[in-house]
């Protein structure tokens, strides 16, 4: 079960969930691949739009939002293994 709590402006800067490093190593939600950031997205844990953020990484990385390329909703879920997609990449 995951705990919700608020995260501070300098927790998210700490955590590189600012929007310009959402892929910092010191975030429980940094990938396994670095890709290009991607401050997009309600269910981004880096996003601006989601003001909480579960305590220690007790669900995968890669939310399930439609409109996520993450998401098995979204028409870009890749088949096969899950991979994270750059807003580039999609066609």
């Amino acid at each position: 079960m995951c705990l919700l709590r608020a995260v501070s402006p300098t927790e998210k800067a700490l955590l590189g969930m600012t929007g310009d490093s959402p892929f910092s190593p010191l975030s429980p939600f940094s990938p396994r691949v670095p890709l290009s950031p991607r401050p997009w997205g309600p269910g981004k844990p880096s996003s601006p739009l989601l003001p909480f953020m579960p305590i220690g990484p007790c669900i995968p990385w890669g939310p399930i939002f439609p409109g996520d390329p993450f998401s098995p909703f979204s028409p870009f879920f890749p088949l096969g293994p899950t991979l994270p997609i750059a807003p580039g990449e999609i066609e």
